[in-house]
């Protein structure tokens, strides 16, 4: 989701319509791969949410969160929790989502598909990059507002110990490009956790420690430095 709000803020207001009665109307872009061809083909289907979200066991949201601080529930960015909970909708349940572990990496290009009217996810694997193409591709991308992802392999604290601890990468687990840094080849992170982001990596690292990129198609919407606040939305 941080990927699209990235690319395009406006992107993921247009999904989320305040019903003005403690309910939102949230809009995902559902498809289905024709037998055939293979062409997805989504339509625009609408869930309504509420506000109360999964909690766990420690009193802490249990899936997507706000980063923002504040002590009244209208302080607080609703936009990813009220987006996933649609998605659990959509899926049956949260416990749905999930692919493995603890369901935050949860059918990861499908669901940000979902947020997307047109266009997928295409993925290119870090091997076929240097540190000068990963740079000028996402540069390339993040110009013309495409959401970009980036995902860890399942054994990269066994693989490469050291970068995995000097910039606390966690395992199998989804990244968004903030911002690239072509003079210096470095590029920065959002973890969707909302800790642990990455600052200024140099790009030889992150062909180290990262197995694909996946990059959308163009959003037609520019992408000013902030993410929307979603309690502003409707």
């Amino acid at each position: 989701m941080i990927a699209v709000a990235r690319a395009s803020p406006d992107a993921i207001r247009d999904l989320i319509h305040d019903r003005g009665d403690g309910t939102y109307e949230v809009t995902l872009y559902v498809g289905a791969a024709h037998p055939v061809n293979g062409t997805v083909r989504r339509t625009a289907k609408k869930f309504i949410v509420d506000s109360a979200f999964p909690v766990g066991n420690k009193g802490g949201r249990r899936y997507a969160r706000s980063t923002d601080h504040g002590n009244k529930p209208m302080d607080l960015e609703l936009w990813p929790m009220l987006i996933e909970k649609a998605y659990a909708k959509h899926m049956g349940a949260y416990a749905g989502m999930a692919y493995f572990g603890d369901g935050l990496d949860a059918r990861f290009e499908s669901a940000i598909e979902e947020l997307l009217p047109t266009g997928q996810m295409e993925s290119k694997p870090t091997s076929a990059l240097t540190a000068a193409s990963a740079t000028t591709l996402l540069a390339k991308a993040r110009q013309t507002n495409r959401p970009v992802t980036m995902m860890t392999p399942l054994a990269l604290k066994a693989m490469h110990p050291t970068l995995a601890k000097k910039w606390n990468l966690a395992e199998w687990h989804h990244y968004a490009l903030r911002s690239v840094s072509v003079d210096d080849q470095t590029l920065s992170l959002d973890n969707p956790w909302g800790k642990d982001h990455v600052i200024d990596m140099p790009m030889s690292d992150f062909l180290t420690c990262f197995a694909h990129v996946q990059i959308g198609p163009p959003l037609s919407r520019s992408a000013p430095d902030a993410v929307p606040a979603a309690k502003n939305m409707g």
